[in-house]
């Protein structure tokens, strides 16, 4: 049975909380940083800076899709899918039945209302499929806004990893990595299970040059209506190249996004993506050769939402 964690809010005070953060960042070297975010200014407060939060539904909930394809030459492909009209981004990716075309990047745009992903083989071959997926809803979800942190990989680095927290009373919706440089792949991206984190890791075969990259998280009020994580330990044996695994959210709530948690170096996510009917979050993860066992959680995050 998957395990289901409903996220409540945080018992510590302001002052607590912040302390627990300094002391968390300086043994993490700086590894979650609330760097650059950009709510939207619609929260209301009750006296001088103390917020008023409400409970808040996500509404106008929708999937935009986008099958692809990339031939036979290519070795990646990219795609940017825009949310309608008055609507924000809640979470994306890919969904990839190909062994051996991996995520290169998944990850919302600046503005909040896009989601873009990459994927990339290490050579030419066959013409393969996939199709892109956005989650989006209205904009006036409460307290809404992006985490936004670059970062980099040195000439003998192989992988970086980084944990996006979110402000104060608020949880994290989606989130993942902006990579535009080929043979760096997506190893892990999922949401934590305090709920206020997204966290990814990238890594490569071989060093080379000083790669950047961006990593990014969604956020909103902690009220916001049904939250709930959804998580599933799994496994791959010794001789398995790929292993996927779905994960439905309860009865009524709706998939926001999700991912999976992957420490396995040699181990990278293939597809990770919600489904049509937006209540289940899929992913997969491969790897070159069989070895040993490895293990990994998978993730999806969800919560009421309209239509």
């Amino acid at each position: 049975m998957f395990a289901v964690r409903r996220i409540l809010g945080s018992q510590l005070t302001p002052v607590s909380r912040c302390l627990g953060s300094v002391i968390a960042s300086l043994i993490l070297l700086n590894g979650c940083r609330r760097d650059t975010f950009e709510p939207d200014q619609s929260a209301r407060t009750a006296g001088p800076g103390r917020p008023v939060f409400s409970s808040s539904t996500a509404s106008g909930y929708v999937l935009i899709s986008q099958p692809d394809s990339m031939g036979p030459q290519a070795v990646s492909f990219g795609r940017s899918l825009l949310c309608p009209a008055g609507k924000r981004i809640l979470g994306g990716g890919v969904q990839n039945a190909n062994y051996g075309v991996v995520i290169q990047e998944s990850a919302p745009n600046a503005s909040g209302d896009t989601w873009a992903y990459t994927v990339s083989r290490d050579t030419a071959g066959t013409s393969v499929g996939f199709t892109g997926w956005a989650v989006c809803a209205d904009s006036g979800l409460s307290g809404y806004g992006l985490i936004s942190q670059p970062d980099s990989m040195g000439p003998q680095t192989l992988s970086f990893g980084r944990g996006l927290l979110c402000p104060f009373r608020r949880r994290v919706l989606g989130g993942g990595v902006q990579n535009a440089n080929y043979g760096v792949v997506v190893q892990e991206t999922y949401p934590k299970s305090s709920g206020d984190t997204w966290a990814y890791t990238v890594s490569r075969k071989t060093g080379g040059t000083t790669v950047t990259f961006t990593g990014r998280a969604i956020c909103a009020d902690s009220t916001i209506t049904g939250y709930v994580l959804v998580s599933r330990p799994d496994s791959m044996l010794p001789q398995a190249l790929s292993f996927g695994r779905s994960l439905l959210c309860p009865s009524g709530k709706r998939v926001f996004s999700g991912g999976v948690q992957n420490a396995n170096y040699g181990v990278v996510v293939q597809e990770s993506h919600p489904n049509s009917a937006g209540d289940t979050w899929a992913y997969t993860v491969s790897r070159k050769t069989g070895g040993s066992t490895v293990r990994f959680t998978g993730w999806a995050a969800c919560a009421t939402a309209t239509s």
